[in-house]
């Protein structure tokens, strides 16, 4: 999903006469792995310096707001109020360097700005927007790109987000919520409803080891799967459903299931083939139940989407490929 906004951005703005020369660089929370797919430099996002020190979670957010927080907010105060660029290590010099360099800062599109508890999430959401609120501190227009925003279980969060969204100079969201939501809190903000990137995206055949499983079986139904559950039993228990509609699927409907792959975020722990593996072994059926093991880009996948006769995505943006092919 991520891949296929930035990738639909970039390709947006090289459409332009404005943008078509100019030189673009992403910074990811998976920048190393990234730097594969994407047509322009990838450098490190404050999402992945946060998770750089350590695999605890609650560390790294103590990282994030003692140390990577003060010393940007620093950074960009001297930058600001002497045009002195203070050298900094690593990844984070590299960072807050682009910023300064910047033009335009744009937030790539999807469904980040929202929280679930009053309590928990809070610290995510605050380095959420900071991304994007880092080139505000830093004097430069930013643009948010087709967006979905909440909802916020907590008033203070919501109150957060819509600060930060007041100071930005476009917004693009991609569905009504968010539309009505943000001309509900009168942003004085420009607010336009967009299509989501992934409608745009042109699909693209891949390779044909892969591509042979759109010839295989009658009728073929692509199955998109995910580490959804924090809590093991929940996970288990929708693990446990898909594999008896699988089962279903085959026995009953003499159906070929391919489960493809949305993300295959490994460093993350977040790879769709892990949950597809797991529910095809604990189903059987042979070849009748696949597993697309490939990495591939967004273009290739929403190409297989549309290649299914019948398509069940737990990944939204799998389902906006099918329909969309």
């Amino acid at each position: 999903g991520s891949e296929m906004c930035i990738r639909d951005r970039v390709e947006s703005l090289r459409r332009t006469d404005v943008f078509r020369d100019a030189e673009i660089r992403i910074s990811s929370a998976d920048h190393q792995a990234d730097a594969r797919w994407y047509p322009v430099p990838v450098m490190p996002s404050f999402h992945s310096l946060k998770n750089s020190v350590s695999k605890n979670e609650t560390f790294n957010q103590l990282f994030f707001l003692l140390l990577l927080l003060p010393v940007s907010l620093v950074w960009a105060a001297i930058w600001r109020l002497t045009g002195i660029r203070l050298p900094l290590p690593g990844g984070l010099g590299e960072l807050v360097r682009a910023y300064a360099w910047a033009d335009l800062v744009v937030a790539a599109g999807g469904g980040y700005l929202y929280t679930n508890s009053a309590r928990r999430g809070n610290v995510v959401l605050l380095l959420n927007l900071f991304c994007f609120f880092y080139g505000v501190i830093l004097g430069k227009p930013v643009v948010l790109f087709a967006q979905s925003i909440g909802p916020f279980a907590d008033d203070r969060q919501a109150r957060l987000v819509r600060r930060a969204l007041a100071e930005v100079d476009l917004i693009e969201v991609r569905e009504e919520f968010s539309l009505r939501l943000l001309q509900g809190w009168k942003l004085g903000t420009p607010v336009h409803r967009v299509a989501d990137a992934a409608f745009l995206l042109e699909p693209r055949r891949p390779e044909e080891a892969v591509a042979a499983v759109v010839g295989e079986g009658k009728p073929k139904v692509g199955i998109t799967v995910r580490r959804w559950f924090s809590v093991d039993e929940e996970q288990a228990s929708y693990e446990q459903a898909v594999g008896r509609f699988v089962e279903w699927l085959v026995d009953r409907r003499n159906a070929t299931v391919v489960f493809l792959p949305q993300v295959t975020f490994v460093e993350g722990l977040d790879d769709d083939r892990v949950i597809a593996r797991r529910i095809a072994a604990a189903v059987g059926r042979g070849e009748r139940v696949r597993v697309v093991e490939d990495e591939l880009t967004a273009a290739e996948i929403k190409w297989l989407c549309g290649g299914m006769d019948v398509f069940v995505g737990t990944r939204m943006h799998s389902n906006i490929f099918a329909l969309s092919s």
